[in-house]
Formats: structure tokens, C-alpha cells, sequence
């Protein structure tokens, strides 16, 4: 009888042993998920989002965006989609410039964004109406006109006389009408 207890004693702490050696085992699985996923979580750039309007509050589509890293001068550029919104995203961390524009506004700029890890800096623009101006420049050199003289003449080089479609190379031969010329005669 004894040697029965002492077996059920054995298998009830190792049953006991198994019991809380799953337990652990799953707490720890379930602890080592969650600190993936926040390591998952930390990342080392920013991002600059905003909408672009005008002075009445409506959106400006395509708008062209640029931020300069004040630091180093690296630009990233961007369009607003056609509901004035955009976003650059991976922004290393630093200040930054921003220039919007678009047809027939004035150009702003904001300067000194700081833009900070793991942040979504939101920087909205209000662009003012600016007059639309146009410059044209035309430039052509005047060919001399010859009033004095009616006669029209063309000077050939050796050249262009060598490259005659002519059988024999020759000048005078150029001057002969061609057989096709006098057929339809």
C-alpha cells in the first residue's frame, strides 16, 4: 500500500511539474509576441502630412510640395492628390523647409518644421491668389533684304558639286532636263 501512495504522489508533482512547465512556456510565448510586435513598432523617421487650401477654404489639387532638411539640404517633393491632401512619409528627423505652390497662387513657405522619430508632423498650407504673368521673348537674327538688285544666283562649293545626283559628276550635266521631266510632255 505504501509503495501505491508513493507512486501517486510521484505522478501527481511530475503531472503538477508538466502542468506548470505548459503554463510558463505559454506565458512566455505570448510575452515574446507582444515585445516583436513593439519592437515592430519603433522606427526612426517621421512624417509631414497636410492639405492645401486656398484663402475661401477650398482645396487645392496638385499642388507641388517640397521640404528641405535645413541641416543638409537633401529636398523630397511631392503632389497633392485632388483633394489637397498629401504626405511624405520616412522623413528623417531634423528641421525642415517647406515650399508649396501651384498655378495661379503665390508660393509659400514655412520654415523651421521640426520633424521628430515616430511622429506625424501635419503642416497645412493656404496658398493666396497671385496674378498669373507670362513672359515671352522672341529673338531671331533679320536676314540682310537686297532692294538694289532684281537677280537671283546660288553659289555652289566644290562640295555641293561633288554631291550632285548627277551620273557623271559634272555641272553641266545637272542642267539637262531628265528623262522623266520631258516624258509627261
Amino acid at each position: 500500500m505504501k509503495l501505491v501512495r508513493q507512486r501517486r504522489r510521484v505522478t501527481m508533482s511530475a503531472a503538477r511539474g508538466v502542468r506548470l512547465f505548459l503554463v510558463c512556456l505559454s506565458a512566455m510565448s505570448v510575452l515574446a509576441g507582444v515585445a516583436v510586435e513593439r519592437l515592430n513598432a519603433q522606427v526612426l523617421y517621421g512624417s509631414v502630412v497636410g492639405t492645401v487650401t486656398d484663402q475661401s477654404g477650398a482645396v487645392v489639387p496638385k499642388a507641388h510640395i517640397v521640404i528641405t532638411n535645413t541641416a543638409t539640404g537633401v529636398k523630397r517633393e511631392t503632389v497633392a492628390d485632388d483633394t489637397g491632401h498629401y504626405s511624405i512619409p520616412d522623413v528623417p528627423p531634423g528641421a525642415y523647409d517647406l515650399a508649396v505652390s501651384a498655378s495661379g497662387f503665390r508660393p509659400l513657405t514655412k520654415t523651421n518644421l521640426e520633424v521628430t522619430v515616430n511622429t506625424v508632423t501635419d503642416v497645412d498650407a493656404q496658398l493666396q491668389v497671385g496674378a498669373v504673368s507670362q513672359e515671352v521673348t522672341v529673338q531671331a537674327d533679320v536676314a540682310a533684304l537686297q532692294t538694289e538688285k532684281t537677280d537671283v544666283h546660288t553659289e555652289l562649293s566644290a562640295t555641293a558639286v561633288q554631291n550632285l545626283p548627277c551620273p557623271g559628276r559634272r555641272l553641266k550635266d545637272s542642267r539637262t532636263p531628265s528623262p522623266i521631266l520631258l516624258s509627261g510632255r
